[in-house]
């Protein structure tokens, strides 16, 4: 039905119909994965820069082992929809480990600041491959000359929970603080209508539209709107 809407219509139909193939191939991803990789085919081909199709392609191949051709996949993120790369991250994480090569990982993720400056997904990324490689007080060096250049509460909280508790009324103060604010703070958004929450939903609640919802960061500009007390 959606193939037969005009193409001068107001409404993306080849983007929603590629969000129908995604739904198809979601209800399959355990049941039959080659069908599914087929659907997700057909995604692509009517909506190119559909970020729902190479996170799922993405998460079948790596459940299939075929983990170089799934990096591809997902580093493609970068050129659909840069905002959905906090999505993938953990996908190529487990890509490049499986793969045995976190140091290219490594040397992506530097590329990748280097055109996203505040992506702090990626910064927190690379601290979790710094403390593996280099230890702990390495990881804290780093993200603390990070945050310098660009402040996150993701990244605060990460700084302290790589600390030790050297002051004992202050620090778990902090920790409580952070805690709160990343399990309060919102996590996606609706570009369309403004919708937000901490669920990623491909269809907006809000104004029931397709792919309009992406992940945010919280940052430190939406410490005050978070700390407000509940009305």
């Amino acid at each position: 039905m959606a193939k037969q809407i005009p193409a001068n219509n107001k409404t993306n139909t080849r983007a929603l119909i590629a969000q129908f193939y995604c739904e198809l191939a979601e209800s399959l991803l355990e049941k039959d994965q080659h069908q599914a990789l087929n659907l997700l085919r057909s995604a692509h081909h009517y909506d190119a820069d559909c970020v729902r199709a190479s996170l799922l392609e993405g998460r079948i191949l790596i459940k299939i082992g075929q983990y170089r051709k799934a990096i591809r996949v997902l580093q493609h993120v970068e050129k659909q929809n840069h905002y959905f790369l906090p999505e993938a991250l953990p996908l190529l994480y487990t890509c490049f480990d499986n793969t045995n090569n976190l140091d290219d990982f490594k040397d992506w993720l530097e590329s990748l600041l280097t055109r996203h400056h505040h992506l702090t997904s990626a910064r927190l990324m690379l601290t979790r491959l710094v403390e593996q490689k280099q230890g702990t007080e390495a990881a804290q060096r780093f993200l603390y000359r990070q945050l310098h250049q660009h402040p996150s509460v993701e990244g605060l909280h990460q700084l302290i929970m790589l600390g030790e508790d050297n002051h004992q009324a202050l620090i778990p103060l902090i920790k409580e603080v952070t805690t709160t604010l990343i399990h309060k703070g919102d996590r996606y958004t609706c570009k369309n209508c403004g919708f937000s929450g901490r669920t990623m939903h491909w269809l907006c609640p809000g104004c029931s539209q397709w792919a309009t919802i992406r992940p945010i960061e919280i940052h430190l500009s939406a410490l005050e709107k978070l700390l407000e007390p509940s009305r």
